[in-house]
């Protein structure tokens, strides 16, 4: 029993849990923002819908084609997963391998849902915009995967090399 907590405090399953909570994150912040020169006009896109923050509420008029909170939903079950499968580093491997294209995926829907809601906002006026935090998310969720794959493929190695020894 003790041998199990001191194995999920290992960075390579550490990893998985930072890349988890900035799924879990990406439902609080959001994916843009669209102002117009005057104050009154303000949208955000989030990861379920369009908000209109001046008068707070959603936009019905714009629907996000792609579910956007479904793959941050299952990206972030992927890897809370991931986390509890130590014991088995091949298959947690795979599980972490297999994923980097869930995340790719997740990343081009986010700037192509970028792309369209700015076009439609933009119908007949001129809004700016800028990324929220949210679209950067892949990036980091990313860079903890590697990292996670990197602490999994140094462990196996120690695994090998100790059996070498016996």
């Amino acid at each position: 029993m003790r041998r199990s907590s001191t194995m999920i405090q290992r960075k390579q399953t550490l990893f998985p849990l930072a890349a988890a909570l900035l799924c879990g994150l990406s439902f609080v912040f959001p994916i843009a923002r669209y102002t117009a020169s005057s104050p009154q006009v303000m949208y955000e896109l989030g990861t379920r819908q369009v908000y209109d923050t001046v008068q707070g509420v959603p936009v019905v008029d714009a629907p996000l084609k792609y579910p956007i909170w479904l793959l941050y939903a299952l990206l972030g079950a992927v890897m809370l997963v991931d986390v509890f499968l130590f014991k088995n580093r091949k298959q947690q491997l795979t599980i972490l391998r297999s994923s980097w294209i869930l995340i790719l995926l997740l990343a081009v829907v986010q700037v192509v849902t970028h792309q369209s809601v700015s076009a439609y906002l933009n119908a007949g006026r001129h809004l700016g915009s800028g990324l929220g935090p949210v679209m950067f998310f892949p990036l980091g969720i990313l860079l903890f995967m590697y990292m996670a794959q990197r602490g999994i493929q140094k462990d196996e190695e120690l695994v090998r090399s100790m059996d070498r020894l016996r």
